[in-house]
């Protein structure tokens, strides 16, 4: 079973053994299966419709909910920086109290906590044209531009409050200094994998070769 940094480095050099007889060394090592982490992330992370599992696979990784004052319908991102363990790294779910303005539904003073969806820029002109999908205070829409989560509402109402959940920046696996995976244990032997595939990938690339060439010219 793996369970620690070094057993998943142990089991990185196994694999790239059963194909080639290479050696590489704790900083080599530690890049690799921290690129590898971050596929595993993202592949999980953008299959989360496919299966609740996947997303599930992530879930140390949760960061507590925080809430964010507005600015114009404006509220900032938490942290954004992959050093930072509590960065954000992936949003979850985004609700927003509002405080309603002219509002044609009856509706009046703050609002409770109101779900969203993402506004994605691919779908941004469908929707804003469509009657039925245009963003109201009843069916609010949100962007994330830079580091801000923008607030669509199509009309005079605006956001007073966001909660934000969200995926954070995981630790990174260190070999040098010793720092385990966060992730589950059934998912460590499937980032050695993609570590491996990596690897030998680079290996194989006509430029590494070149690079390796270069590098031994500049020694001798």
């Amino acid at each position: 079973m793996i369970v620690s940094a070094l057993d998943m480095y142990i089991a990185l050099q196994d694999g790239i053994n059963k194909v080639m007889t290479s050696s590489i060394d704790y900083p080599e090592g530690e890049r690799l299966l921290n690129k590898a982490m971050m596929e595993y992330i993202k592949n999980h992370y953008y299959s989360e419709e496919e299966t609740q599992k996947r997303i599930d696979d992530l879930r140390t990784l949760r960061a507590e909910s925080i809430v964010s004052p507005s600015s114009l319908n404006t509220f900032a991102l938490p942290y954004n920086e992959a050093s930072d363990p509590i960065g954000y790294l992936f949003m979850l779910t985004v609700t927003f109290k509002l405080h309603y303005v002219n509002n044609n539904c009856g509706l009046s003073g703050d609002s409770d906590w109101l779900p969203s969806k993402h506004l994605r820029t691919v779908y941004k002109n469908v929707i804003e044209r469509d009657p039925y999908y245009r963003p109201t205070d009843l069916r609010l829409y949100y962007e994330i531009i830079g580091q801000n989560v923008i607030l669509q509402t199509g009309t005079q109402s605006y956001g007073i409050a966001c909660k934000m959940e969200y995926l954070r920046y995981p630790k990174s696996i260190g070999l040098t200094i010793p720092q385990d995976c966060e992730l589950p244990v059934h998912a460590r032997q499937e980032i050695v994998d993609i570590a491996v595939r990596k690897y030998l990938e680079q290996v194989t690339d006509p430029r590494y070769q070149t690079n390796v060439v270069d590098q031994k010219n500049v020694i001798t």
